[in-house]
């Protein structure tokens, strides 16, 4: 028993030296390397006198802010440049419904969903100590998959007869571009970025629309 547990924290250690020279900084290039980590979306940043595309049923704040957590695939093309993707997963709000409740006061739960996000990425390291390096990050990511939804608009006649209504198909999805700037040491990485446009559904205006937000990533090793 006692050579079995010896044996098996000999291979995990040799395996966990392994995993951490493949992804030193002169020795990654043309590798694939798969992470996993989380982010925190901090609050919107937009202008308040922007004005809101229509009916928004949802808290434009809460929906874009909180908690993400994400794999993640980056490629060295050479020890400094790497081309990168991730796909993050957040269960958060999906909308305010005011429909069901009946009579003048009343209230009901809000609706939520698994929101998905895709994102395609440049990162540029620089090393500035031994085992670590800076790195900044231009992207341009895809937010808010799954957050479709059905809009009803009725017309009425002068006399207040519906003449017909219209059912479309909406969402809240937005294509921001995404930079960053980083700290990594060996296989942690931690970043401060930005997601931003000025092209979402919750304005009509071309209003800014900054999500500031803190990314914590664990690289797993080579693949």
């Amino acid at each position: 028993m006692i050579k079995k547990t010896t044996l098996l924290l000999l291979c995990l250690i040799s395996l966990e030296l392994c995993a951490q020279k493949s992804y030193d900084i002169n020795n990654r290039q043309g590798g694939l390397f798969f992470s996993v980590g989380s982010e925190y979306r901090i609050t919107p940043i937009y202008s308040m006198d922007a004005s809101l595309s229509g009916f928004v049923p949802v808290s434009v704040d809460l929906q874009n802010s909180g908690v993400a957590f994400f794999y993640a695939f980056d490629y060295f093309v050479t020890k400094n440049l790497s081309l990168g993707f991730s796909n993050s997963i957040r269960y958060d709000l999906h909308m305010l419904p005011i429909d069901e409740i009946e009579g003048d006061f009343g209230v009901r739960a809000a609706d939520k969903t698994f929101i998905f996000g895709f994102h395609f990425y440049l990162n540029y390291h620089v090393k500035v100590f031994e085992n670590s390096e800076l790195f900044i990050r231009l992207g341009k990511s895809f937010l808010n998959g799954g957050t479709e939804f059905r809009e009803k608009a009725s017309f009425y006649d002068d006399n207040g007869d519906l003449l017909a209504s219209l059912f479309t198909q909406e969402d809240f999805e937005y294509q921001p571009w995404n930079f960053g700037i980083g700290y990594k040491k060996n296989k942690v990485s931690l970043m401060l970025g930005a997601y931003t446009t000025s092209v979402t559904n919750y304005f009509n205006d071309g209003s800014a629309f900054i999500v500031p937000y803190v990314q914590f990533k664990y690289n797993l090793g080579k693949l």
